[in-house]
């Protein structure tokens, strides 16, 4: 079973993106469980989601504490340590930055790095800086757990046009 935490602020689809990727999952055959955690429920404020993945049927439903994956849709958030607590060693980091240098500084774990101006490419297509879905591409590529096509079908699910 695969452990993925994705950290995001109120407002930019943190746990929207979260559930996409569930589905994403659940399309190429896969088990995904997802919920999220609020903090104080508002727009701005810092936001977790946490999504399971595996071959099995998930039977756990608790906060991922120790994920192989963390998914940044907030650059501020990447220069915050906190976020950074439980990562497992050789796990990836897909991050909303144009400063990668400052998240190897602050994760010493740190294996695996992808990196993307989530913010120009989201204002670039939608006019909106909210990068949930360019950023779930990236996690597409980066890691290759799930296929391109399966997600554009979960964004579906969500998104017309």
């Amino acid at each position: 079973m695969g452990e993925i935490r994705i950290h995001g602020r109120g407002g930019q689809g943190t746990v929207i993106a979260a559930e996409m990727l569930a589905n994403a999952f659940v399309l190429s055959g896969k088990y995904a469980s997802v919920f999220p955690s609020f903090g104080v429920e508002r727009r701005g404020s810092a936001v977790m989601a946490f999504a399971r993945f595996g071959d099995a049927p998930i039977r756990e439903h608790t906060r991922v504490y120790r994920p192989d994956i963390l998914l940044m849709l907030d650059q501020s958030l990447t220069e915050n340590p906190t976020y950074y607590e439980g990562f497992k060693h050789g796990g990836m980091i897909i991050a909303n930055t144009k400063h990668e240098q400052n998240i190897g500084d602050l994760n010493r774990n740190q294996q695996v790095l992808a990196s993307i101006d989530g913010v120009s490419i989201a204002l670039e297509e939608t006019g909106t800086a909210v990068t949930n879905t360019c950023m779930l591409g990236a996690f597409a590529r980066a890691t290759e757990l799930v296929r391109l096509d399966d997600l554009k079908k979960a964004l579906e699910m969500y998104f017309k046009g």
